[in-house]
């Protein structure tokens, strides 16, 4: 079985010694929490999807304020804080089972520029308007959703890194209206490829001027009645 230390060296990504000792301890212990929290019960499963997926499209040292809405069991932001050290972290979740592994996570791990949030988006973003460099998600909803959520907690000038599968295409037509209510505009697609055979693509939107405050709409609204 391979270590993380040579599953990232297939792809040529750099690290150091110190990540590597910390990314090892966060994959022990997401192999161990149940199947809510994770599907990957493998060490080469857990690390293509929850690492080097992360890691594989960014080209350029992120560093300011990050949101991770979503984050459940920490992807992308957790992964993000441990390779970026410039990075000040926020891992935001309403579920109190998230919460609780993340936190025990960030203890273990002893990383002192992450911290966890439970809160739902719709409210958090409306209560910390544009104070993100940048907002991240994976596997949380639909783009033009996401949009809606994640833009107005970002600063006029921020990135939204947004991390999709090949369905990305579809999503963007259907973000159309989302984006230009919001203020965002897509900067660029980075597709890439896992060893795997998996096929994944990172989502980078602009926001070009500030959101207007009736977004996001209430809890729960974004998602059951989203722009179209």
């Amino acid at each position: 079985m391979d270590s993380v230390k040579n599953i990232l060296l297939e792809y040529g990504l750099r690290f150091q010694e110190p990540q590597i000792e910390k990314v090892d301890k966060y994959i022990e212990e997401l192999l161990g929490v149940p199947y809510n929290l994770t599907a990957h019960r493998d060490l080469d499963s857990a690390v293509h999807k929850n690492v080097v997926e992360i890691l594989l499209p960014l080209k350029e040292e992120l560093k300011g304020t990050l949101l991770d809405v979503g984050s459940g069991n920490g992807v992308p932001g957790l992964i993000l804080a441990i390779f970026f050290s410039k990075l000040k972290v926020v891992l935001l979740d309403s579920r109190e089972k998230s919460v609780n592994f993340l936190r025990g996570v960030i203890e273990k791990l002893d990383l002192e520029n992450v911290s966890v949030v439970k809160e739902r988006a719709e409210n958090f973003s409306k209560e910390r308007r544009e104070e993100f460099d940048y907002v991240t998600a994976r596997a949380v909803a639909r783009l033009n959703v996401l949009v809606e959520i994640c833009t107005p907690a970002l600063k006029t000038g921020g990135k939204l890194l947004f991390y999709k599968g090949p369905s990305y295409i579809e999503e963007l037509k259907e973000a159309q209206r989302a984006m230009k209510e919001l203020k965002v505009e897509l900067e660029k697609v980075r597709e890439y490829s896992l060893k795997t055979g998996e096929r994944r693509a990172l989502l980078i939107l602009r926001k070009y001027e500030s959101s207007p405050e009736k977004y996001p709409r209430r809890v729960g609204v974004p998602f059951k009645r989203p722009l179209l």
